[in-house]
């Protein structure tokens, strides 16, 4: 069955399609691509909306800080092999939440510009950047 038929079938039943890409081996689910719209409610229970600017979902076999699937913005379609982490803090306590890998950037400041264009420009949950390695990306959690 080709992809095409089983994208039809998933939608037609109910289900929620979610591409799936490979970093250097390491598969990634697509939650959001870019251009799409991702929403939700925050701690104060308003609702909330943002375009997505940039592919966004998760590491599928690497669990992060917070103990949960690492999460990844992915610039499609520029080549790069740089890795970048995000920190982003909790916005009340401003203490550590989880980090957030930027692929497909070829500089920290890109990288940076991307992961804040997601956000409003009061954002204080951005705690920093930096390059790391494949290695370290595999091996820290």
């Amino acid at each position: 069955m080709s992809k095409l038929m089983l994208f039809t079938l998933c939608v037609f039943m109910g289900c929620s399609y979610k591409p799936s890409i490979n970093y250097n081996g390491l598969p990634i689910t697509i939650e959001y691509k870019a251009e799409t719209v991702r929403s939700g409610v925050d701690r104060e229970g308003n609702d909330w909306q943002q375009k997505m600017f940039h592919h966004y979902g998760h590491f599928d076999d690497i669990v992060g800080a917070d103990g949960e699937k690492l999460d990844v913005y992915v610039n499609a379609g520029v080549k790069s092999n740089k890795l970048f982490r995000i920190t982003q803090l909790n916005v009340l306590t401003k203490e550590f939440d989880e980090y957030k890998i930027m692929l497909g950037f070829k500089d920290k400041e890109r990288a940076k510009r991307a992961y804040l264009m997601h956000y409003p420009d009061n954002w204080e949950g951005y705690g920093g950047i930096e390059e790391i390695s494949f290695m370290e990306l595999t091996n820290e959690w």
